[in-house]
């Protein structure tokens, strides 16, 4: 371990030490990091408030810890739920970097010299965190902007503290065994996270995209100035108002339009903002709203877009079954997966949520404890699925800040019924068909390689085999279900092509090519299994 490394993992210690964590140091084996004396007098009793705990420690730390804590906050899946609750009043305030430094390090990345690119800029920020401090700005055009720059060596920061989480995480599973979810992979989605985290034209990329998608008139997405704009160095148009937050009594109007422009922006382009929250909303002086922070972004393919209308869908009607059904075909259970207790788990989350008569149940919320279940039973649901379900929680705790009264449930429940029939749709269906017939080419053409590897891997003797009756069912469930509708596919897509073949010859009566119509008729009745296989999803072997 280097020396900047156990310098900091010695800060990392007293911390945990000063906020009664001496059981952690000591489970973890860190005790050799403190003084002598310190080693012998510290606590060893798991705390009360141990994710309160937590909480002050990675504030303390900040860095790479007060953005680990925000991750997981997000993350029910990784985390126990009373440690994402906790997680989420992570404060992420510092001082900021004196302007000299910002100065430099804003010209090194451009490589150019401040005054040629800005006609004016304010030396003070107007917001500073543990990664970024941002400047407001003007161009030689007099457009007003805000610049984003990177904290200088807050890279290099973030490199130590993922390796001393690193060390913590492999001896949290050399410890505790059997644990819901590896500390390792935490760790691992943390550092994915943190790449796109230090790298601002990642985050340029997520705003120049969702300011190209066709929105409602009152909605603004700001536009990304590139001359300007580097890894180190964002700017962006400057957006007046004030945050939604900020604002002590909002018009009403707001709700209709943020939930459909989040309807819009997952269903429609499939990318999608995962954290409106008051915060990230601005309230412009003509009563439009502008969107910041464009860090926590969800991407969603048409499959993921089916499970989301299938959740609403099933949840709508109390049904269980179907809820699993759709999680079981999208997500992957593992040896610890229980079904008959998620299903279980479903069913009492779905009846307490229907039976609350304080008015105080949420049903994102109740979304999101799905999501925290699975975690439990060891079931993985897909990082965009949590992220769609963490943007619908965002937006409804919005709704519920503009106006208490809206009934955020039936709106949605319209919503989804529009999107549904629309996903029901010939077009939608004939997509449908496409998409999985090219996805079968694709696998079909990587068998001969895929193949080729197995037998280099039983010749070399890194073969391994291992039976898991979950992973049987899971297996078996998919092939069953892939190859009925690959089959209907493949009929369908021959049947459509041969009957365009022989519309221009023949036979005809009274001038309708017969064949023709007879085929496409019957290629359009083999859609109607095929579409109810779509929505209906496969079911289960019981016991």
């Amino acid at each position: 371990m280097e020396k900047k490394e156990l310098k900091r993992i010695a800060r990392v210690v007293r911390v945990l030490l000063k906020n009664n964590l001496g059981f952690l140091i000591e489970e973890l084996g860190l005790k050799l990091h403190l003084p002598f004396t310190k080693r012998f007098l510290m606590s060893r009793k798991l705390p009360a408030e141990l994710a309160v705990n937590l909480r002050k420690s990675f504030e303390e730390l900040g860095g790479a810890f007060i953005k680990l804590g925000q991750l997981l906050g997000i993350r029910p899946d990784l985390v126990p739920e009373e440690f994402c609750v906790e997680f989420k009043k992570l404060l992420d305030d510092v001082p900021p970097v004196h302007f000299d430094v910002i100065k430099k390090a804003i010209e090194k990345s451009l490589g150019k010299e401040l005054g040629s690119v800005f006609k004016n800029f304010e030396h003070d920020p107007i917001g500073s965190a543990s990664v970024a401090q941002v400047h407001r700005a003007k161009l030689f055009n007099s457009k007003d902007v805000v610049v984003k720059v990177l904290r200088p060596g807050i890279r290099d920061a973030f490199n130590t503290d993922i390796s001393i989480l690193r060390l913590i995480a492999s001896r949290v599973e050399s410890r505790f065994k059997d644990l819901p979810v590896s500390p390792s992979r935490i760790v691992d989605e943390f550092e994915r996270y943190t790449k796109n985290e230090l790298n601002l034209v990642f985050e340029a990329r997520n705003v120049e995209r969702i300011h190209k998608q066709k929105r409602s008139a009152r909605i603004v997405v700001p536009a990304v100035y590139w001359p300007a704009t580097s890894r180190k160095v964002l700017t962006m148009d400057f957006l007046p108002g004030k945050k939604l937050s900020h604002v002590s009594h909002p018009d009403k109007s707001f709700v209709k339009v943020i939930i459909d422009e989040l309807i819009k922006e997952i269903f429609d382009y499939g990318f999608f903002h995962a954290d409106l929250h008051p915060g990230n909303i601005i309230v412009l002086p003509d009563k439009r709203l502008g969107l910041i922070d464009f860090g926590i972004v969800g991407y969603i393919d048409s499959k993921l877009k089916m499970l989301g209308i299938s959740l609403i869908s099933a949840i709508s009607k109390k049904d269980a079954d179907a809820v699993l059904r759709a999680l079981m075909k999208y997500g992957s259970p593992t040896k610890r997966t229980d079904l008959e207790k998620l299903k279980q788990d479903i069913y009492d989350i779905i009846n307490e949520w229907y039976n609350d008569d304080s008015g105080e149940a949420k049903a994102t919320h109740m979304m999101h404890q799905l999501f925290i279940s699975c975690t439990k039973q060891g079931f993985v649901v897909p990082q965009n699925a949590v992220l769609f379900g963490k943007a619908l929680v965002s937006a409804e705790g919005t709704c519920d800040f503009i106006d208490p009264d809206f009934d955020f449930v039936s709106y949605s429940r319209q919503k989804a019924a529009k999107i549904l029939a629309r996903f029901r749709s010939s077009k939608a269906i004939r997509n449908y068909v496409l998409e999985e017939a090219k996805r079968a080419f694709d696998t079909a053409r990587d068998i001969p390689e895929q193949g080729l590897n197995l037998l280099q891997k039983i010749n070399s003797g890194r073969f391994e085999f291992s039976l898991d009756d979950s992973h049987f069912r899971k297996i078996g469930i998919n092939i069953s279900s892939s190859s009925n509708k690959l089959s209907l596919a493949m009929i369908i897509t021959a049947l459509i092509i041969a009957s365009a073949s022989l519309i221009e010859f023949g036979p005809f009566v009274d001038g309708y090519p017969v064949l023709s119509i007879i085929g496409l008729t019957l290629a359009g009745f083999l859609m109607v299994p095929l579409f109810f296989s779509i929505i209906k999803g496969p079911r289960f072997p019981q016991g």
